[in-house]
C-alpha cells in the first residue's frame, strides 16, 4: 500500500527517545504534526506518529469526528466548548479515515474556523487560537496533528503562534518584513511562507496577527 504525507506537511515539534529513530516513527512522544486535511492515501503515513489527537480547524464537522472519539470536543466560533456535535454539513471524507481514527482510538478536537477571504484575511480568533494551543502544549493529547483545508494560512497562524511560546523570533517565525508602496508586504522565505508553497502572502494581517499574540 502507497503511503504519502498530507499536504503542506511538516513536524512543529517532537521530542524523542534515545532510540535513534526519526520523529516520524513511533519515539516521538512530543510531537506535533501539521498539514491539510487528511485523505485516506494519508493514512499509512500518519499511522507512523501514533496520533493521540486530531485538530481539525475547518469550516465544516469532519465525518472523522464522532461521538465514537475517546475525546469529543467541538469548539464554536465564540470559543465556547460543547459536547454535542453542531448541525453542520460534513465535509466529504471517505470511510477510511473514519474508521482509521476509530480503530486507534484518536481523539478528534475541532475548531469551527472558516476559510480566509479577502474580506476575512484572518478568520481565527486570539480566543480561538489559546483554545488550539493548550491542546498543543498538553502532554496528554500529543503526538497531535492539526490541519486546516489547505494547511495553509490557519494551519500555519496556528503553527506560527506555537512557534512564538517556543520563543522563536518574529523573522524566524514569518520572515523579513518588506515595506512596499500601497503598504503591500512581502516576506522573505521563514516557515510560515515556506509551508504556503510559493502562494504570494500580502497585507498587514498575517504579520500583526502573529506580532500581537501574547
Amino acid at each position: 500500500m502507497s503511503q504519502y504525507p498530507p499536504f503542506r506537511f511538516g513536524i512543529v515539534a517532537a521530542s524523542s527517545d534515545d532510540s535513534g529513530q526519526t520523529p516520524t516513527e513511533a519515539s516521538a512522544t512530543e510531537l506535533v504534526a501539521r498539514g491539510a486535511y487528511p485523505l485516506p492515501n494519508n493514512i499509512r503515513f500518519l499511522s507512523r506518529l501514533k496520533l493521540r489527537t486530531i485538530i481539525s480547524l475547518t469550516p465544516d464537522v469532519p465525518t472523522f469526528h464522532h461521538p465514537a472519539s475517546p475525546v469529543e470536543t467541538i469548539i464554536n466560533a465564540n470559543a465556547t466548548i460543547t459536547n454535542t456535535i453542531i448541525t453542520s454539513t460534513a465535509i466529504a471524507t471517505p470511510d477510511a479515515v473514519r474508521d482509521w481514527v476509530l480503530t486507534e482510538s484518536i481523539a478528534t478536537v475541532y475548531v469551527r474556523v472558516d476559510a480566509p477571504t479577502d474580506d476575512n484575511e484572518i478568520p481565527l480568533s486570539f480566543k480561538q487560537a489559546a483554545l488550539i494551543l493548550a491542546h498543543l502544549t498538553n502532554p496528554d493529547s500529543l503526538p497531535a496533528y492539526v490541519h486546516c483545508l489547505s494547511g495553509g494560512v490557519v494551519t500555519g497562524l496556528v503553527c506560527a503562534l506555537l512557534r512564538k511560546l517556543m520563543c522563536w523570533s518574529q523573522k524566524s517565525i514569518m520572515g523579513k518584513e518588506y515595506h512596499m508602496p500601497l503598504l503591500f508586504l512581502i516576506f522573505d522565505a521563514a516557515e510560515y511562507a515556506r509551508f504556503m508553497a510559493g502562494e504570494e502572502i500580502e497585507g498587514t494581517g498575517v504579520y500583526e496577527f502573529v506580532e500581537r499574540y501574547v
